[in-house]
């Protein structure tokens, strides 16, 4: 008897929980925070941050006070949380945003490429989409524009060739 007590409480309680706007979330669900295991279930970095992504090239992107920053293998913040939007490092190379612009940073947290395109992409084959004006085009890991932003859709280059779609003639 009382466990059908117990059980009963506790859906009034998430019954309570949903009606008061919450969705159902405890304390407890929205003082969760991500950390990193290893391969044997052990905590390797602790639970801190409010999103972590996967590694790459030595570096994670983690969100701590609603900004992206970086963190290297023992947890330690390497690039301060600043970004609204950041990816992954590709190569040398992240995308950031900035003001609402894209641009690449290194894995010192240096501004590379300054933030000055729509929407930027990771580096395939040493070049990386850019769109300005509405139009794609592709840049060079130092910035340089290589082919001039001229399509209305492209994608990243494989063995030596990248689709683009452009007006028929």
């Amino acid at each position: 008897m009382r466990h059908h007590i117990f059980i009963i409480a506790a859906c009034i309680s998430m019954l309570a929980g949903c009606a008061s706007g919450t969705g159902g979330k405890t304390k407890l669900a929205k003082s969760a925070r991500y950390g990193y295991i290893d391969k044997s279930g052990e905590i390797v970095i602790k639970p801190q941050f409010e999103v972590a992504r996967h590694f790459a090239g030595g570096l994670a992107r983690v969100k701590i006070d609603g900004r992206w920053g970086y963190i290297n293998k023992s947890g330690k913040v390497v690039i301060e949380p600043q970004f609204v939007k950041a990816s992954h490092f590709s190569g040398d190379l992240a995308r950031v945003e900035i003001n609402g612009k894209w641009g690449y940073i290194d894995k010192t947290g240096k501004i590379v490429v300054r933030p000055q395109y729509e929407k930027a992409r990771d580096f395939s084959e040493g070049l990386a989409r850019i769109r300005l004006n509405k139009k794609w085009g592709y840049i060079d890991k130092r910035g340089k524009v290589v082919i001039e932003p001229q399509f209305i859709k492209a994608r990243d280059f494989r063995k030596g060739l990248s689709p683009v779609k452009v007006y028929a003639q």
